[in-house]
Formats: structure tokens, sequence, C-alpha cells
């Protein structure tokens, strides 16, 4: 298992232990992409012209949905290496 497969595991066994009573079942995408595109997602999205190591973005859901999507997570792996 490499270091991000232990990151989410690590993740997801903290918030299924200790936030059982706020989370709902749902879908969560993960995206990793590289510095430039998270810079101008980053941008469009929040306004800011810098570079970012995650960004997230919920899912409103739809009408009538039982287990809507939760949302969708952002990464950029050369920025949380460099922050590590």
């Amino acid at each position: 298992m490499d270091d991000f497969q232990i990151w989410i595991k690590t993740t997801y066994d903290y918030l299924i232990h200790t936030e059982k009573q706020t989370l709902h079942p749902g879908d969560v995408s993960i995206v990793l992409i590289d510095p430039e595109a998270i810079t101008t997602l980053n941008h469009s999205c929040r306004g800011k012209k810098q570079t970012t190591d995650v960004l997230s973005f919920p899912d409103p859901g739809h009408p009538g949905e039982t287990n809507p999507p939760l949302g969708e997570i952002v990464f950029c792996p050369d920025i949380i290496e460099q922050y590590a």
C-alpha cells in the first residue's frame, strides 16, 4: 500500500469510528490533478490565483435521492508532498 492509500484508509477509519452520528451513505469522488490544474480550479471556483493542496465541492443532490453523492475532493499530490 502506498502512502496515499494509507492516508485514505486512515481517514476513512477515523470518520467511521468518530463521526457516525453525522455520516450519511453516499459517494465521494476523489480526483488527483497536477499543480497547474488545481491552480486554475482554485482561481475559477474561489477567485484565488494560487495553488493549493486540496479543494472540496459538496454535491447538492437531487430531490428524492435516498443516497445522494456527497461531493468531490480534489487533491494535488505534488503540493501535498511539498507540505509533508
